[in-house]
């Protein structure tokens, strides 16, 4: 069963790395990049940006990389005329320190539900902060962020993006008081205000992890 209260099935938050910037990876390390459930140690900070946020900071295996993000930041929970979940989608902060010194920044849409959202591969997210558009280069859903299970229910299924940002950017909007993010899908761009909280969550974020 997906633990729907904090953002997605057990393993919730934890964020895809960039294959791109590593030089010849061993073997396992790649199936780090690809499975970042598999990781060697994982540390709560047991501080709560919300009442159902969390910060997690995490390493790989051997040291290289250490990845700092939130969990369980609610943008928007769909549910039927009956009271039936249908599906939610969560956009969270990520920081990855490479032990080379190198520094990254990334806003990740995470998304649960019945059936699938198809984030757009290649597809940038837009974000309006204040009135000034914002445009994110993204990943998109490959196979390694995408996944699938089954419950009492029926099926339900999780996605998650990366985009990519750079400090400026991230602390601009976590200072706006209106934002707006629309995602891409392979059918339609998904349009949705950010609640007060949710911009909250990325301004305590930047305060305490954007150094």
């Amino acid at each position: 069963m997906p633990d729907w209260k904090h953002g997605a099935m057990k393993g919730n938050g934890q964020h895809g790395l960039r294959r791109h910037q590593l030089q010849t990876p061993p073997p396992a390390f790649v199936r780090f990049l690809l499975l970042p459930m598999v990781v060697a140690c994982v540390i709560l900070h047991g501080c709560f940006l919300g009442s159902r946020v969390n910060v997690v900071t995490e390493s790989d295996e051997y040291g290289d990389i250490q990845r700092t993000y939130t969990t369980g930041n609610l943008v928007v929970e769909k549910r039927s005329a009956t009271g039936e979940f249908q599906y939610e989608l969560f956009l969270n902060a990520l920081r990855l320190d490479w032990r080379t010194g190198e520094r990254y920044f990334y806003l990740v849409v995470r998304y649960n539900g019945r059936d699938w959202l198809w984030l757009e591969p290649g597809k940038p997210l837009v974000v309006v902060a204040d009135g000034n558009r914002i445009v994110l280069p993204g990943e998109g859903s490959g196979a390694e962020d995408r996944s699938q299970a089954q419950d009492g229910t029926g099926a339900y299924f999780s996605e998650q993006a990366r985009f990519e940002l750079g400090p400026a950017r991230l602390r601009e909007i976590a200072a706006a008081r209106s934002v707006s993010i629309q995602v891409p899908t392979k059918t339609h761009p998904l349009n949705l205000p950010l609640r007060t909280r949710t911009v909250k969550v990325l301004h305590k974020f930047v305060l305490r992890y954007l150094q």
